[in-house]
């Protein structure tokens, strides 16, 4: 330990030095207590060894002890009986004595006198009686205290060779303790080491503090600032913003378009609706589908008529200028088919009760298409309604061909689903109503009449059948 300790090269100066000269008082003082430690550990072990010897003999002498009181209190109910007998001899003797006082008062004398010391012999022989009945009652508790005595006795033996057993253990522990002893001074070695690479650290960072005041100065003395307002302005605004319109709408005519233009087409499907016949065919339809695309064909061409119409007036006379012209034509077109099959569809089905349910369809539509303000100023039940509007995705639709300039496929594809929904319901209508349709009311030399009649007859037998539904 000690050239270990003399093998630490510490600082001559600083705290560092006098922590470190610390730890080697601490660790010589800590050397010294082991050895004693251990010298104290083998005196102790060689105590414990004579102990154990000795309470062993005290173990034996106790033993023998008790031996000799247990013979001591089976002799004492004899030597009570002897007692007994000799204080009733004594009372006989008294008789006796008293009786021959009779013969002589020398003898009587003589007599009086024993008999006084009789009763002091009888008074002792009580006494004595006394005192070994006490000495009866004490003996088990004196054989009960001399086994508890006895036990301890083993127990204080059983200790000593536990603490013999684990004297090893103890031995192997003061090694461990002088191992980490040794640790400690290797660590101290390291820490030692450490210090001087701080010390070397801790003078560079000076060094560089110092330079770094320095070129701070000069740099300070070279600077020169001459302020100006433009110097001011970007102090007082260092950034500037943007603002970039989502949609270009340059006026409210074209802000309002997408709106009205769904509007008017679904206006113009109910009033080509209420004037064409959609239903009475011209002649015998051979299927329902044929009688379907006679009705159609009419429809669509409406549909396509009416698209180009409103698009090309209102570029040519109102100047609305689209973002996508192609886009617009075709985003009205699929608007025109989607409303027209859906009141050509309520037309058929309903009768005159399914124009009424057109224009109730197209006032919820008015309010809940969002065209003239956004959708979250409305109530809750045209926000309910809104995602499941066919004129939502009408205004929608216009509103990235005409302004934004973003795709409206989705719409478009949702407004010619919705078409084609509706048109597949009309051939099933078509296609039920063709089995009560009989040939021969159709013949080419029939008057005009005849044949209105026959319209007629058929309005009348298919608003029956959908009663009967």
């Amino acid at each position: 330990m000690s050239t270990a300790l003399a093998s630490v090269q510490a600082p001559s100066t600083g705290a560092a030095a006098e922590q470190l000269k610390a730890v080697e008082g601490t660790i010589a003082q800590m050397a010294s207590g082991q050895g004693q430690l251990q010298s104290g550990l083998a005196s102790l072990t060689s105590g414990a060894d004579s102990l154990t010897t000795k309470l062993q003999t005290a173990t034996a002498g106790m033993n023998s002890l008790n031996q000799g009181l247990v013979s001591l209190q089976a002799a004492t109910p004899a030597l009570t009986s002897g007692v007994a007998q000799l204080a009733s001899g004594a009372n006989q003797l008294a008789s006796g004595t008293s009786q021959l006082a009779t013969k002589g008062q020398a003898l009587s004398a003589g007599t009086q006198q024993f008999a006084s010391s009789g009763s002091q012999l009888t008074s002792g022989a009580a006494s004595l009686n006394t005192g070994i009945s006490t000495l009866s009652d004490k003996v088990p508790a004196l054989t009960s205290g001399v086994t508890k005595l006895a036990q301890g006795s083993n127990q204080v033996t059983n200790g000593l060779q536990t603490l013999s057993d684990k004297g090893g253990q103890l031995t192997s522990g003061s090694a461990q303790l002088v191992n980490g002893t040794a640790q400690l001074s290797s660590g101290s070695d390291q820490l030692t080491s450490g210090s001087q690479q701080l010390g070397t650290g801790l003078g560079k960072v000076q060094a560089g503090n110092q330079t770094l005041a320095t070129k701070l100065t000069q740099a300070g003395k070279q600077a020169k600032v001459n302020p100006s307002k433009l110097t001011y302005a970007q102090l007082a605004k260092p950034t500037t913003t943007s603002h970039t319109e989502r949609d270009d709408a340059k006026n409210n005519g074209t802000g309002m378009a997408p709106y009205m233009v769904s509007v008017s087409l679904f206006v113009g499907a109910l009033a080509f609706n209420m004037m064409f016949d959609t239903y009475t065919p011209r002649k015998y339809p051979r299927t329902g589908i044929g009688w379907w695309l006679s009705k159609a064909s009419v429809l669509v061409g409406f549909a396509i008529f009416e698209s180009i119409l409103i698009v090309s007036f209102l570029r040519l006379i109102d100047g609305l200028a689209p973002v996508h012209v192609w886009a617009t034509y075709g985003m009205v077109l699929c608007i025109a088919l989607a409303f027209m099959s859906i009141v050509y569809w309520l037309n058929l089905v309903f009768g005159k009760v399914g124009s009424f349910f057109s224009m109730i369809l197209l006032v919820l539509q008015l309010g809940g298409s969002a065209g003239t303000y956004p959708i979250q100023l409305s109530n809750g039940f045209f926000q309910a309604i809104h995602p499941w509007l066919p004129m939502t995705y009408a205004v929608n639709g216009l509103r990235k061909t005409l302004m934004i300039g973003e795709s409206a496929v989705p719409e478009m594809l949702t407004l010619f689903l919705i078409a084609l929904a509706f048109s597949g319901l009309c051939m099933l209508f078509f296609t039920r109503r063709r089995v009560r349709i009989r040939k021969m009311d159709f013949v080419t030399d029939a008057p005009a009449t005849a044949v209105a009649t026959d319209d007629a007859d058929a309005t009348t037998a298919s608003d029956d059948e959908d009663v009967d539904d």
